[in-house]
């Protein structure tokens, strides 16, 4: 049984063509200036010694693929609700010969205590979906 997140999502992804799903595709790593802006913030935050890091709610893997292309050495994960959105990533993962990043799809409710498994977790586009009631347990 979905629960209302993901039926949202979903159904977000239902209403695409296969060609405006290619598109997300293609623009993945086409940032628009907002993404620019959210992208210069994720990387000013980036530890420098950092290994390990994991996006939650990575949608098609724009700032993952772009972590990862400019940051070889780093393991990056990404976490989304979307399996349709896991698919686009792992696809343009594939296009550019990534071997740096781990996808998958998971509820962000879901998700056991992560603080001590990561170097750095990040989101962005993603306390929007969630109700309220959670937002203060997942900023913790």
């Amino acid at each position: 049984m979905q629960d209302a997140v993901t039926r949202k999502w979903d159904n977000h992804w239902k209403r695409l063509t296969a060609p405006q799903r290619q598109a997300s595709l293609l623009a993945t790593t086409s940032l628009d200036s907002f993404s620019e802006d959210c992208y210069r913030v994720i990387k000013k935050h980036l530890p420098p010694q950092a290994k390990r890091v994991l996006e939650i709610g990575c949608g098609t893997g724009r700032f993952i693929i772009c972590l990862a292309q400019d940051f070889p050495d780093l393991q990056i994960e990404g976490s989304d609700i979307s399996e349709q959105s896991i698919a686009i990533a792992k696809a343009g993962v594939a296009l550019r010969k990534l071997t740096n990043v781990t996808l998958y799809s998971n509820n962000l409710l879901k998700l056991a205590p992560l603080q001590s498994q990561y170097d750095y977790i990040f989101l962005e586009g993603v306390l929007h979906y969630l109700p309220k009631k959670c937002e203060k347990e997942i900023l913790q």
